[in-house]
């Protein structure tokens, strides 16, 4: 586990315009003094803006820079080439006013990325302290492997070896709880899943647990529109199964599906996002109901949202 906070804040959707950008800076300043000091960002991210809303608040705030985890990414088209890759950082670096990102990720697989240099890429960065942990986000299963290959290799540097995974994790998208089949080193196929994947050396980072709901306010219509795989996450029916499961432990359903989704796992950080106080306090809580999930509740949550025993072809982890 690379990182000591275990709930951070997902910041995609803050600063989505520049008037939001300027609306949002008292927002982000109370969020720094709420206690949370892991923050998820990218380039991509409002253009930019979100890292200098993030940069401007931690400055502001005058608490030291090494109480803070952040994590940003890179975008594809971005690290096709070393220049390119390097000159990305180093903008995300100067908006967030720092001299170091805790950990740097591939956004996303691209065609006419290579893996294999990115990783080399990264690892010049991290031995010259700009990036202290590496990885990537939303790269499925196949490119994932492929990252993991090199490793196999005599002599592999330790600081190419991938670090964090990000990847959605939640009751509409269970990917790291299906099952799928590998070669052993004896040439037999066994039957693993995502969470046996995971250890010491390698930090999930699941995202999108709440599936970017727009009725519950953790985000605006015309950033989600209806007929997106997330637009409807708060109306869905199961949801309403969910609630006196969490009510049972004390829990709101966000609550619960953080603790459950995404920090049952000793290898997991959460990084929920919301823009409303009062889902930023509740969320930063989330921890306290992981001891209060029994073998009874996850059968219960089993039977609400079932987990194909079996990667299915095109699954999470068959694609790049």
């Amino acid at each position: 586990m690379f990182f000591k906070n275990r709930i951070g804040l997902g910041t995609s959707g803050w600063a989505w315009t520049p008037e939001a950008a300027v609306r949002q800076e008292g927002l982000m300043d109370k969020v720094l003094n709420l206690g949370y000091r892991m923050f998820d960002t990218a380039e991509q991210y409002s253009d930019g803006r979100v890292e200098t809303l993030l940069g401007n608040s931690i400055t502001r705030s005058s608490i030291p820079r090494s109480e803070f985890e952040i994590v940003s990414k890179v975008l594809p088209n971005n690290a096709m080439d070393r220049n390119s890759f390097r000159d990305s950082l180093k903008k995300s670096l100067d908006r967030l006013q720092t001299d170091y990102v805790d950990s740097y990720l591939l956004h996303f697989f691209m065609e006419g990325v290579s893996i294999e240099k990115c990783a080399e890429w990264m690892a010049e960065c991290q031995s010259e302290g700009t990036i202290r942990s590496v990885g990537c986000s939303n790269l499925k299963g196949r490119a994932i492997h492929e990252w993991k290959t090199f490793e196999e290799a005599e002599n592999y540097p330790k600081e190419q070896r991938l670090q964090v995974i990000q990847f959605r994790y939640g009751p509409k998208h269970r990917y790291p709880d299906q099952f799928y089949t590998e070669k052993g080193q004896n040439g037999y196929e066994r039957v693993v899943s995502w969470n046996t994947k995971f250890d010491a050396e390698l930090t999930g980072m699941p995202h999108s647990v709440f599936g970017g709901g727009r009725a519950s306010g953790y985000q605006r219509p015309q950033q989600n529109p209806t007929e997106s795989y997330r637009g409807d996450f708060w109306d869905m029916p199961e949801l309403k199964q969910v609630e006196p499961i969490a009510e049972s432990i004390g829990a709101t359903v966000p609550q619960f599906l953080i603790a459950y989704f995404n920090l049952r796992f000793p290898w997991a950080v959460s990084i929920p996002r919301s823009h409303k106080i009062p889902h930023l306090i509740d969320n930063l809580k989330a921890g306290e109901f992981v001891p209060k999930i029994t073998n009874s509740i996850k059968e219960q949550v089993d039977v609400i949202f079932p987990v194909p025993k079996m990667a299915q072809p095109g699954s999470y982890e068959n694609r790049k």
